[in-house]
């Protein structure tokens, strides 16, 4: 092994010296060593593109791509890509891996293939549960995948140690604030539920009447 200074081993793989100089203090490389306070590394080792990796795990819950929207990450490849679990406005769902769903390979559950025309068709059945922008069918109190407070739009910042307390409207976030007491978050999150949505309620009662029918 010939240990050679953490800045040449950059030049060698084209990448800043800063970068590689934080990786190294990461323990990011195997045979990066401190010595006499310089960083030295084995010259043969590889040098993994760690940003390329980030990408394909980034963060693409809630983004809609065609008539998908991705709700979680299903699992993780071997090639260390993600694979969402998504639902199609048709109402099944499927798992798709992300870069298809960016680059618009994949639009849809299988339903119609994602096609153009097939998209605006079910745009269009799917209209009349659409109001003021909020898709109605999905109005309810069901905690997400990743919810660990057990009611929806509630969980604990452990950064200030409080209760807080969200909605979204029309695709925004609002906040609602922070709570020594759960029950207060709680309390918050209802009443703008009730502010919101309220005026949803009696029509989201007559859709699941007619989805049953």
């Amino acid at each position: 092994m010939a240990l050679i200074p953490i800045k040449e081993y950059a030049q060698k793989h084209n990448r800043s010296f800063i970068t590689a100089r934080t990786r190294a203090w990461q323990g990011k490389f195997k045979t990066a060593q401190h010595i006499k306070g310089k960083w030295m590394i084995d010259e043969d080792e590889p040098y993994d593109d760690f940003r390329k990796d980030k990408d394909k795990t980034k963060d693409l819950a809630g983004r809609k791509f065609g008539l998908l929207t991705a709700e979680h990450i299903a699992y993780i490849g071997e090639d260390k890509s993600a694979y969402w679990h998504c639902k199609c406005e048709c109402q099944n769902t499927t798992v798709v891996r992300g870069a298809l769903l960016t680059n618009g390979s994949i639009m849809s559950c299988g339903c119609g293939n994602g096609s153009a025309e097939h998209v605006a068709t079910v745009k269009e059945k799917t209209a009349k549960y659409k109001v003021d922008k909020t898709n109605i069918t999905l109005l309810s109190n069901k905690k997400g995948n990743r919810n660990t407070s057990g009611r929806r739009g509630v969980s604990f910042n452990k950064r200030k140690a409080r209760w807080e307390a969200y909605i979204q409207v029309n695709k925004a976030p609002i906040h609602l604030g922070l709570f020594e007491k759960f029950e207060d978050a709680v309390s918050a999150r209802e009443a703008a539920e009730e502010k919101y949505f309220g005026k949803y309620i009696n029509l989201l009662s007559e859709v699941k009447k007619e989805k049953n029918t």
